[in-house]
């Protein structure tokens, strides 16, 4: 996530954001996750034979989102998430409403 949030904050200088490639297979992450990851009874698991619990389910999700935000298409819609803040791990809209929120909070102290 790290390399994400670096090539970020460089598109947020300008540069140009598709010139940032990720290190790993977006596809084979995708199928890793959805293949190996799924607990029957809910929740996801770092590896086959592990426990379900909220932190993996929570990483293997913003993994699951960041890979789907880098591939170029999404072979079974239904499975899309939302876009995800790499910095934040939050649905973008939510980051952009925070900070609207706080921004105005500021403001509104500052007078």
């Amino acid at each position: 996530a790290l390399i994400y949030a670096d090539a970020r904050r460089q598109s947020a200088r300008g540069d140009r954001m598709d010139e940032y490639r990720p290190l790993f297979s977006t596809q084979a992450l995708q199928e890793y996750i959805l293949l190996c990851c799924q607990r029957e009874r809910g929740g996801l698991i770092d590896k086959p034979g592990k426990f379900a619990d909220f932190y993996h389910t929570c990483y293997c999700l913003s993994g699951l989102a960041i890979a789907q935000q880098w591939c170029d298409e999404i072979e079974i819609p239904i499975n899309a998430l939302q876009e995800v803040d790499y910095i934040h791990n939050v649905v973008t809209e939510k980051v952009a409403r925070a900070q609207h929120f706080f921004a105005k909070s500021s403001a509104d102290c500052e007078a």
